[in-house]
């Protein structure tokens, strides 16, 4: 009994926990600044590659090749979050039907439906498009 006790005091302690207390601050700091590193580079490297072209330069080649590694880096993880996002459309989607019984809660549950499968749908293409 005192085990279950414990349990619950301990749950009850991390859901007062800040993001920083429970170590999610550096996580999601790292994760948002990975995704904007992911979104940018491929348009940086396309000007770079743009002078390179202009000024003759003999890096032109592998300018190009980090190119394109970074566009088919970029397309990879917009479709993972594409398709985690969708499942977790879904998920949400399952939960609010399963949970409300109100007319407007079946209108969000509708509409999350199809955004979900949207998304899944469109990571999925994409990620098996870039299949090796």
């Amino acid at each position: 009994m005192s085990t279950i006790i414990d349990s619950l005091q301990s749950l009850r302690q991390c859901a007062r926990m800040t993001d920083d207390e429970a170590g999610l601050g550096f996580l999601s700091d790292f994760l948002l600044y990975a995704l904007i590193v992911v979104a940018v580079a491929p348009i940086a490297l396309v000007g770079i590659l743009a002078l390179a072209h202009y000024f003759e330069w003999q890096a032109f080649d592998r300018i190009l090749e980090a190119t394109r590694l970074a566009l088919t880096t970029q397309w990879r993880v917009g479709g993972l979050v594409n398709t985690l996002l969708g499942l977790a459309l879904l998920a949400a989607a399952i939960w609010l039907a399963w949970r409300s019984h109100t007319i407007s809660s079946w209108v969000g549950v509708a509409t999350m439906l199809l955004i979900g499968l949207w998304r899944l749908t469109r990571g999925v293409s994409v990620l098996r498009a870039f299949r090796d």
